[in-house]
């Protein structure tokens, strides 16, 4: 039996043997040297032959094998490698620099799992071996639990029919057999729901994850192949393990109906959404075709009613090489039987594929389980369980199922079911391929409470749910739910059963006990695959129930049901009509041909081909997403934002690309400052600022404490807190959330992601935009002149668009660097030193973000592996990784020299300060004016007069200024003012 420990301690301490073949010594000792860092055991080979007796000798775990080698290649060394039944399971990843698609294609076909491209990086290579070997534990366990069952159900089985006889010999014993029986029942229901969580749960987080990196925009055409094969691998693995579970609950007599009324087009038109990309790459045909008399609402088990049709669309698409799979459906009741009184219909569907059919002999087993054709052993694809499964769900449905096949005649698969007519009036259209980018406008703001103790879960539900708009808060046990929900009061809870400390039963126990907790909302979200399961969870006191893995489109689904919250989605909804209009309908022949039964001469495959989707005109869609994002930024425009940000060149280079789309940029370099800025806009008055940019790491206050400050005041309850930094831990995001931040960019910020964010946290409107600004970020032909063409160690062209084009303000902020952080690589070595990790760590952590935005990428990666030996307290392991930092620093530095910096800042600098003087007397003029009118609206426009506004000539005037607002001393700032305006020949009224 499957403990109950927890998945990732069993498997994420994976280490193994691991055989590197390469006849490149120093390829071998780069290696080498990354995955004895990471705590692998090494075998090395120079090439094929020996890589080939050394496997012989000394069984490694996975290979690493490169393609070019003298001798055998490594083509040939992997084709004899799985030829060998001794060695054919073990992985082997392929290592070359051949990047052609041909080239791969050889590689997986030879047998390789995977392909890494020199030069190799570290980290992708310790993720793919670890990978790997997990997987190939995980199925190794899997068939090992397989096995262990069969050979459990088989033993029972025998000790049950001995029982029997002794049962008829002497009553006594019949009793102890009754017992012995219902123990193993019990056992047994104990082993699937244990074994239920230990496999679902991290699928939840592979499968989960797989599908939000799905929606990046980032990722290259291979990262996303990549992305497809480990959502298909899990997909796979998650099917395998549905087919065990099902298969046991079968033969535990815990599978039941679960009735209700569904849209069955729309389930046809998922099947068919679901089979026609791979059917296409495979070159086949997909046809389905319905008869006009099938009810398009029904009631039956709309699960396994799917799961059959998968599981034999499955095999006619893995099977079919070439030609095609029709589906045909028709309704066998005529109207005499209905007689308008019987709503029963007898449905039958046919599913025929022109693959390579089955050989008679292997027809009587095909029902059985574990049972496969020669054809199914030879692709070393499945459990041999759908078939059975299918044919018990078929049965439980009230019909049967039969198949007509022969070899090479292709396959017909028949069943049929009983199912009731139903309203459609009462069944929700699904909203299959949506996905919900944001919540509606104008609705009140909602908490939701996340409840997990696997971190990879919680934070699954956190990036989920955070990009809509949701308030979050997280929690790792019931009994810190049930804190939080007396503190915090969430309006829904997802709370995980199975937890240590407290379980979910228990928490929600309480908190439904209590006067207030009863409006809570609580759903369940398990790993549990039993009917008797949601009983439970509901008569503890949950409002609902959730079986992981979930996708995303279920998640919102519930949220949406029992909070009436409305979503934004990223394209329409699909009309009904549409559906009904891409049906097929089934031609007179068609139909005798499906209502054949077998032993007929009448076959599918001989029935006349109707039209299928690739006839059908379909509009082509125009990109809404990005017209979408174009309006929405401009919807935003005139918006203020509050900038807490302590480094300058991260400052200026933010305050570029915020300017550059219209937002008014206010500064703050610590978080007292900015906790001080908003405190101007607490009272009666409407916050001054639209949105909040907050840096976690700043002196004085950093990040976290500033936001929890601002949190306190009721006013800014609703101010959008976004935090920006150079951390990507998970550890670090669900701190910000906890703190009370809405959202989180990390640094680099990505400025389509900056505006992205922005556009979903601030309400859009109309804006009175200072008339300094209408013009700021503008592009010109040029933008960028006088810098050269290329600059080692930086994207130019990237970080120029970034400040908007602007060459004289990119020369200051390189000139800055220069000057701040060339001796950096010095500095940091002499605090290691003296044994200041903390302080190195600090001065590398702000070149990492400042780097990151210039476009130094080298100097960034350098940074970031330095950085994160310092954080980890790694001193050893840094001092190499400085060397690094130093070359890439000086590679940079170098190149800044050529500028020219100190001389060309000084003549830019002087032409800045000029035209900033000018369009400081734009916005003089302009709050002149709107004194009279509207006293707020002229006060929000002080920051950017003041920014503009050199010291050298106005420090009094600005310190004055903010000390009187800072005092809510309009008078006082007015009188300043005046003499301000004075000052820059501006008339003022």
């Amino acid at each position: 039996m499957i403990g109950m420990r927890k998945y990732k301690t069993k498997f994420d301490s994976v280490k193994g043997v691991v055989l590197i073949v390469d006849d490149n010594p120093a390829n071998l000792e780069v290696i080498t040297d990354y995955l004895k860092d990471c705590g692998f055991r090494i075998l090395i080979a120079g090439n094929g032959e020996i890589a080939l007796e050394r496997v012989n000798h000394s069984r490694p775990d996975i290979i690493l094998l490169d393609v070019m080698m003298p001798g055998i290649d490594g083509f040939e060394t992997c084709r004899r490698l799985k030829s060998d039944e001794d060695t054919r399971d073990i992985p082997v990843i392929f290592m070359t620099a051949l990047a052609e698609t041909e080239d791969k294609v050889r590689g997986f076909s030879a047998g390789a799992v995977d392909y890494l491209t020199k030069p190799v990086q570290k980290e992708e290579l310790v993720a793919r071996v670890t990978t790997h070997l997990r997987l190939r534990k995980l199925t190794e366990q899997l068939e090992h639990t397989v096995q262990q069952r069969t050979r459990e159900l088989t033993a029972a089985n025998q000790q049950l029919t001995r029982e029997i006889a002794e049962r008829v010999r002497a009553g006594e014993e019949l009793r102890t057999a009754k017992e012995t029986a219902e123990a193993a029942n019990k056992a047994k229901s104990v082993f699937l729901s244990n074994m239920s969580h230990e496999l679902r749960t991290p699928m939840n987080a592979i499968l989960g994850f797989s599908q939000l990196l799905g929606h990046s925009t980032n990722l290259d055409p291979e990262e996303q192949k990549n992305l497809g094969i480990i959502r298909r691998s899990g997909e796979l693995l998650l099917n395998l393990i549905n087919d065990v579970l099902d298969m046991s609950k079968i033969e535990a007599g815990r599978a039941v109906l679960t009735e209700k009324d569904f849209d069955m087009y729309c389930l046809l038109d998922g099947i068919e959404d679901m089979f026609r990309l791979k059917a296409e790459e495979k070159g086949l045909r997909l046809v389905f075709e319905c008869d006009a008399g099938v009810p398009r609402y029904v009631r039956a088990d709309e699960g396994k009613l799917q799961q059959v049709l998968v599981n034999l669309f499955s095999n006619a698409v893995k099977f079919t090489q070439e030609g095609g799979i029709t589906l045909k459906v028709i309704n066998m009741t005529t109207v005499e039987e209905d007689d308008l009184q019987s709503q029963i219909s007898d449905l039958r569907f046919a599913i025929s594929d022109t693959g390579p059919g089955i050989a008679p002999d292997e027809l009587d087993s095909l029902f059985d389980a574990f049972a496969q054709t020669e054809t199914g052993r030879k692709s070393q694809e499945g459990t041999g369980l759908g078939l059975p499964i299918s044919q018990k769900f078929v049965r439980m449905m009230g019909g049967n199922i039969t198949v007509e096949s022969g070899v090479g005649r292709g396959t017909v698969f028949r069943f049929g079911i009983q199912a009731e007519t139903a309203e459609g009036a009462k069944i929700e259209t699904a909203q299959s391929e949506r996905r919900v980018i944001a919540l509606a406008p104008d609705q009140p703001c909602r908490r939701i409470l996340i409840v997990d103790d696997e971190e990879s879960n919680r934070l699954l539900l956190v990036k989920l749910l955070a990009l809509p708009g949701f308030k979050l808060r997280v929690a790792e046990n019931g009994k810190e739910a049930v804190e939080i929900w007396e503190e915090w009061a969430p309006h829904l809870i997802l709370m995980d059963m199975r937890m240590p400390v407290m379980d979910g039963f228990e928490a929600t126990k309480r908190i439904k006990a209590a006067a207030r907790g009863r409006a809570a909302v609580i759903i369940a979200v398990t790993a549990g695959v039993f009917e008797e399961d949601r009983a439970v969870v509901l008569s503890a006191g949950c409002d609902d129930f959730m079986c992981k893995p979930f996708n995303e489109s279920e998640i919102f689904d519930v949220i949406q049901k029992h909070l009436e919250v409305q979503y934004v989605y990223d394209k329409p909804a699909r009309k009904p009509e549409a559906r009904e209009q891409d049906r097929t309908l089934l031609t007179a022949d068609a139909l005798v041909t499906l209502s054949a039964e077998p032993g007929q001469d009448a076959a599918l495959a001989d029935a006349p081909e109707a039209p299928g989707r690739e006839d059908v005109l379909v509009p082509r869609e125009t990109d809404e997403m990005e017209e979408a994002g174009s309006e929405a930024l401009a919807g935003i425009r005139g918006a203020r934002i509050l900038l807490a940000e302590d480094n300058e060149i991260n400052r200026k280079v933010a305050v570029a690309m915020l300017e550059g789309a219209g937002l008014i940029t206010e500064v703050a370099e610590n978080g007292r400052e900015a906790v001080e800025m908003l405190g101007t806009g607490a009272g009666d008055a409407a916050p001054l600022y639209d949105a909040v940019l907050m840096d976690i790491e700043m002196p004085e206050m950093d990040g976290h404490e500033a936001t929890r400050i601002i949190r306190g005041i009721p006013e800014f309850d609703d101010l959008p807190i976004i935090a920006m930094t150079a951390y990507v831990m998970r550890r670090d995001q669900e701190k910000c959330l906890n703190a009370g931040m809405n959202d989180y960019l990390t640094k680099p910020v990505d400025e389509e992601r900056l505006y992205a964010v922005l556009c979903k946290w601030i309400k859009p409107g109309k804006r009175e935009i200072p008339g300094a600004f209408s013009e700021r970020g503008k592009l010109t032909p040029e933008s960028g002149a006088g810098l050269p063409d290329d600059l080692p160690g930086i994207d130019l062209k990237t970080v120029l668009k970034r400040v908007r084009g602007d060459a004289g303000l990119l020369r200051i902020i390189l000139g800055s660097f220069l000057k701040k952080h060339e001796h950096a690589a010095g500095e940091i070595g002499t605090l290691l030193d003296r044994g200041k990790l903390r302080d190195a760590r600090k001065l590398t952590h702000a070149i990492k973000g400042v780097s990151g935005n210039l476009c130094a990428d080298a100097l960034f990666a350098a940074t970031r592996d330095l950085d994160t030996a310092l954080r980890e307290e790694k001193a050893e392991e840094a001092r190499p990784l400085l060397e690094v930092f130093a070359g890439k620093l000086a590679q940079l530095t170098d190149a800044l020299k050529t500028l020219n910096p100190d001389e060309e800042s000084t003549e830019t600098a002087c032409q800045e300060e000029e035209a900033d003087l000018s369009q400081a007397r734009e916005i003089l003029t302009e709050m002149t004016a709107l004194l009279e009118k509207n006293r707020l609206n002229a006060w929000r426009l002080l920051e950017p007069l003041l920014n503009l506004l050199p010291d050298s000539e106005f420090r009094q005037e600005k310190a004055a200024l903010r000390k009187a607002m800072s005092a809510l001393d309009t008078e006082r700032g007015i009188s300043v003012l005046m003499k301000l305006s004075q000052k820059l020949n501006v008339s003022f009224k």
